[in-house]
């Protein structure tokens, strides 16, 4: 008959080998590493806005869209001076919408994020239509400071003919200081992005106090990193891929059907 003792050391290996078996069985994959992205904008609303429950759906299209990535993006909302700056000096990772000629040092991505069109308006009975930048002549315009608006309008503010007159706004609040400044006729025009002043009126419940004069072109806007940011080439590759997927393009189209926007 076979010696019960010499089977101990056997069976105590075996139930060492259970345990472990069952331990690597039951042990749970690692999570994946989440990142934060901390970026700056100004209330640009519907784009982006200074709300926690209505906060814009560019912002709403980027978190959802970063979270595919493991980020979470977080983002302040400041007069958009100020968010350039403090970008710039590297207390954000950069802006969450941005042109060249807005933040020319920084690091933009190459794909837009959505793109915008300015617009002139005057006041409600205006015959004035603009058709040119000859057509400005005279008029004075009203714009916000270190916005990008495009051509020829980013030029009349750099670089002002004898007959043009741009005051720039620097606020928390630049439509509805330029809308006054236009009611109060201390100006003859003022330039903002269609949609923003769409839902402006909507929210006043006005439709009959300005006139849209006219259009410039529209203009693409993109994520800009800031220069400070030690890996900024490197996320911005990554963002990029991201930007160009077909992901990216449903989210998006998801996000401005929710506020309303089914126009390009």
């Amino acid at each position: 008959m076979a010696d019960r003792s010499s089977l101990i050391p056997n069976l105590s290996l075996l139930a060492f080998l259970i345990c472990l078996a069952t331990g690597i069985a039951s042990a749970s994959p690692p999570e994946p590493e989440v990142s934060r992205l901390n970026l700056a904008s100004t209330n640009w609303c519907p784009y982006i806005c200074r709300d926690a429950n209505y906060p814009g759906y560019i912002v709403e299209y980027m978190r959802e869209l970063l979270a595919k990535e493991n980020i979470v993006l977080e983002v302040t909302v400041l007069p958009w001076t100020r968010a350039i700056e403090m970008s710039r000096q590297g207390k954000f990772d950069g802006l969450l919408t941005a042109v060249d000629a807005e933040a020319p040092d920084f690091f933009l991505s190459h794909e837009a994020i959505d793109s915008y069109q300015m617009c002139f308006y005057g006041r409600d009975g205006s015959k004035f239509r603009y058709s040119g930048r000859e057509s400005l002549a005279n008029k004075v315009i009203a714009g916000i400071q270190d916005y990008g608006y495009g051509e020829p309008f980013d030029s009349m503010v750099t670089d002002p003919g004898p007959d043009e007159k741009v005051i720039l706004i620097s606020s928390s609040k630049p439509l509805q200081s330029m809308f006054g400044m236009l009611m109060k006729k201390r100006i003859d025009l003022f330039i903002e992005d269609r949609a923003v002043v769409e839902q402006f009126l909507h929210q006043r419940s006005s439709t009959a106090a300005l006139r849209n004069s006219g259009c410039l072109k529209r203009i693409p806007f993109f994520l800009a990193l800031s220069p400070g940011r030690s890996n900024a080439r490197e996320l911005m590759a990554q963002l990029d891929q991201l930007l160009a997927s077909q992901l990216a393009d449903q989210i998006r189209f998801e996000a401005r059907q929710r506020y309303g926007l089914t126009t390009p």
